[in-house]
């Protein structure tokens, strides 16, 4: 069980940690934006989530088998629900420029938290 959590969390930080580089690549050497303090806030508050929220599936995953379906559903609406609420506490504003720099992110993260989930799921139904 510790071998898969490491594994998550190596691949959680690998991906993040290359979006983030390539995504900041991208926005200050191609387009010359400057990212401003959203930018890291979107990273860190993606990372951070996943990393709290997945965790307890991936440990706790074969005992609560059953409930693993809907403990990742119930993360997603919850991690958008203290998005929103910690950008309209820290003055963020969320318009259409910004919205990528929360959603590419966003995305990277979803896409670790549904490889190692689908795999629980996937062992723990074959037995």
């Amino acid at each position: 069980m510790l071998q898969k959590f490491f594994r998550f969390v190596f691949a959680l930080f690998l991906v993040v940690g290359a979006v983030y580089f390539l995504h900041g690549f991208i926005l200050n050497g191609v387009f010359d934006y400057k990212a401003p303090d959203f930018f890291q806030f979107c990273y860190a508050f993606n990372l951070g989530l996943t990393f709290l929220f997945t965790t307890p599936i991936i440990l706790f995953g074969k005992k609560f088998k059953d409930q693993v379906g809907f403990a990742f559903l119930a993360q997603g609406i919850v991690k958008i629900g203290l998005f929103m609420y910690f950008i309209k506490t820290a003055g963020f504003e969320l318009n259409k420029g910004n919205f990528l720099l929360f959603f590419v992110p966003y995305l990277a993260c979803l896409f670790v938290e549904l490889f190692f989930v689908f795999r629980l799921l996937k062992e723990v139904s074959k037995k």
